[in-house]
């Protein structure tokens, strides 16, 4: 694949990324923050971890979304022999670990690196989600 061709589809695909991923954010915003006060007020330590857990758990399943679709993308461009693979290669890169025990094909190694940017984002953005739920449980 071109490095041109690997630039656009890997911007596509950061734009795709991010817009699951804000998506699901601010659903979970909205729907966390009718049901925040009751936690806070009323709930003790065991409903406060429940729900960090539960943010936890639908920022989890959106990056395995994410990851399905880029690993989707890795194997129709042969950068990866297989689905399973190309998931486990899409959810290393996309969480920034890159252990390196699985490289993309030369033709796609732009692809690849704009999947580890989009993981960049994605983990920022995931963090600050997490960052205010744990304020929000803890405002006055």
């Amino acid at each position: 694949m071109s490095p041109l061709l690997q630039i656009l589809l890997g911007l596509f695909l950061n734009l795709v990324t991010l817009a699951i991923h804000l998506t699901l954010v601010t659903l979970s915003l909205q729907t966390i923050k009718a049901r925040l006060s009751i936690v806070r007020d009323r709930g003790g330590t065991l409903a406060k971890m429940a729900f960090i857990l539960l943010s936890v758990l639908i920022l989890s399943l959106a990056v395995l979304l994410e990851a399905a679709i880029w690993a989707a993308t890795f194997v129709s461009t042969n950068a990866v022999e297989s689905f399973k693979e190309g998931i486990y290669f899409a959810i290393v890169t996309l969480t920034t670990l890159g252990y390196g025990d699985i490289a993309p094909s030369k033709g796609a190694q732009l692809l690849a690196a704009l999947c580890a940017l989009a993981g960049l984002f994605v983990m920022g953005l995931s963090t600050a989600f997490i960052v205010e739920i744990l304020r929000r449980l803890e405002a006055d």
